[in-house]
């Protein structure tokens, strides 16, 4: 039994569920929170029964579960197979099921590529692989093309259905076991020899890559593992901004005017209460690429991803500054095999490319920057990090 993936809920007060699907509202008792949430992954109907009776320490009555399975299944929510195709909601709505990112990724030769030729220098025949985010499966696949015994392909979406038929349709199905869940919920039956991965951010540790791969290394990995990426080394350029640009971020005086005139209404606190000094976004590499630089780049982390020690807190990278730099972008080149490297520079970008760009531009609080600046970067955990740049001499921004 499954759930189809593109279902919203409604948690009333009193704890009911409503389920809206195909234009429909339903109304559901309370293990129906349980069921949708276990029916994630395929289960026998007396195991998922068991698991949501479990969360409730047995208060459920079998009867309620069965009640709300039931309604589940004559509603479409549940079915006995999974759904191939992708899903009818646009992205980003479909989430990870949608075409539109598949097709992106796919389309971007020059990052997809790159993971594809590491994964076949890195397998050896007879290797017992473990691909994350399976997505598509095109790493699983090339995995398995490469002579692997085995791939265990994760992927939590209902994109595993497709993948599963991409997998067949090479020939390599029979040995590629697709398992919808989250690597951190699942156990393997056997260690794996190589890890292949593309959970690598728009800024790299932002989609969980370091914490994601810490536990796959204690639990699903054997010691002498390889990994694909390997290492990350991350890099910092100060960039010179167009105006119209900024003030799409953070606002200007000149805003403030038009509006008054569109509106008839003062927005002056928007700007003047403004007191960010530094504003996180991200943005296309081909729009990056038409900015002045303002810097050469410079060094901020290295992360070996095949380490169980915490890459880093806080660094601190120092640079000399141009006149006029508004803007701190970060990049990073990507260790993926052996002779393999990923280098994720805007300026090598283009359209063709899937992923953006971390830029942090200087907020109204953040004041001049340079002639000579320190560029202070922290990774909290979770996937979320903050940037300052303090320049020498001078109070952090």
């Amino acid at each position: 039994m499954y759930r189809r993936p593109d279902v919203l809920l409604e948690i009333d007060t009193s704890n009911n569920c409503k389920v809206h699907v195909d234009g429909r509202t339903l109304s559901f008792g309370h293990a129906a929170v349980g069921l949708v949430d276990v029916l994630h992954r395929p289960l026998t109907v007396s195991e998922a029964v068991r698991r949501v009776r479990s969360r409730t320490g047995g208060q459920l009555d079998t009867r309620d579960v069965m009640t709300d399975l039931v309604g589940l299944v004559h509603a479409g929510v549940l079915d006995t197979r999974p759904r191939l195709g992708f899903s009818p909601r646009p992205w980003p709505a479909g989430g990870y099921d949608s075409a539109y990112v598949h097709l992106r990724i796919l389309n971007d030769r020059r990052r997809k590529g790159a993971f594809v030729a590491a994964v076949r220098e890195t397998v050896r025949p007879g290797d017992v692989v473990l691909d994350l985010g399976s997505g598509s499966g095109i790493l699983a696949v090339a995995a398995a093309q490469a002579g692997a015994r085995k791939v265990y392909a994760v992927e939590p979406s209902g994109m595993i259905g497709l993948s599963e038929a991409v997998a067949e349709a090479n020939g390599v199905g029979d040995r590629i076991e697709f398992i919808r869940d989250w690597s951190t919920r699942i156990e393997l039956p056997e260690k794996a020899s190589v890890l292949t991965t593309d959970l690598v951010g728009n800024e790299p540790l932002d989609m969980k890559i370091w914490e994601t791969l810490t536990d796959a290394r204690q639990r699903h990995l054997r010691d002498d593992a390889r990994m694909v990426p390997a290492s990350f080394r991350s890099t910092a350029r100060f960039y010179r901004v167009p105006g119209s640009y900024l003030s799409a971020h953070r606002g200007a005086p000149a805003d403030v005017a038009t509006w008054n005139d569109w509106y008839g209404i003062d927005f002056s606190p928007l700007v003047d209460q403004d007191d960010r000094a530094w504003i996180g976004t991200y943005e296309r590499p081909e729009v990056i690429r038409d900015w002045p630089t303002a810097s050469d780049e410079v060094a901020v982390y290295e992360c070996d991803l095949a380490s169980d020690v915490k890459p880093f807190e806080v660094v601190t990278a120092p640079v000399d500054v141009e006149a006029g730099a508004n803007a701190v972008v970060l990049s990073y080149r990507a260790r993926l095999g052996p002779g393999t490297e990923f280098d994720a520079d805007p300026r090598k970008g283009g359209a063709d490319s899937h992923w953006y760009t971390a830029v942090w531009l200087a907020g109204r609080a953040a004041g001049p920057v340079g002639p000579r600046a320190r560029v202070e970067y922290r990774y909290r955990g979770d996937g979320s990090s903050g940037l300052h740049v303090r320049r020498v001499g001078g109070e952090a921004q």
